[in-house]
């Protein structure tokens, strides 16, 4: 009994040790990079369906669906056929699945930084209104307004000198 437990341990772990096999995809298939992104973008408009509560029956989806294969260069019956084929090849498929995962995370991240951006912005922009606002003296209030007034004159004599500089050109 000893001995049966043991080879069947040793049996588990050299079946899940193998070295994983590269899958060749045919070559009237979608290739795995360009598949990571139709599915991407199949997702972002099943998303857009979603948020946007659109009739979810089959002509919306098939319709989104087949503008975004589009969109990359191939039909609905390329797709089915690649998807089928990457059935028998699960860890493959699982694979394709964490790129798709990872492009994801890197959107998310371009967003979150983008509204981060926008918040400093308004924040940047809700500060300096304060401080015109909240100077304590006249002094102040006219430093302020003097420093922004500097600022658009510096911007139009940089303008001017570009226009006059254009005009020389021609």
């Amino acid at each position: 009994m000893r001995y049966l437990i043991i080879i069947l341990i040793v049996g588990i772990f050299s079946s899940c040790s193998g070295k994983k096999e590269e899958v060749r995809i045919p070559a009237n298939l979608i290739p795995r990079d360009t598949l990571v992104d139709v599915l991407v973008d199949i997702h972002l408009a099943d998303a857009y369906l979603t948020k946007h509560k659109l009739p979810a029956n089959a002509r919306n989806k098939t319709v989104f669906y087949d503008g975004v294969l589009e969109k990359h260069g191939y039909n609905r019956q390329t797709f089915d056929s690649t998807i089928t084929f990457l059935k028998d090849y699960l860890d493959y498929y699982e694979g394709i699945y964490d790129d798709v995962l990872i492009q994801f995370s890197k959107k998310e991240a371009f967003i979150e930084k983008e509204k981060a951006d926008q918040k400093r912005k308004k924040r940047e922009k809700y500060s300096y209104q304060r401080t015109i606002n909240n100077s304590d003296t006249v002094e102040d209030k006219k430093f302020v307004s003097d420093s922004a007034f500097l600022k658009r004159v510096s911007q139009a004599k940089k303008r001017f000198n570009e226009r006059k500089n254009k005009n020389k050109k021609k």
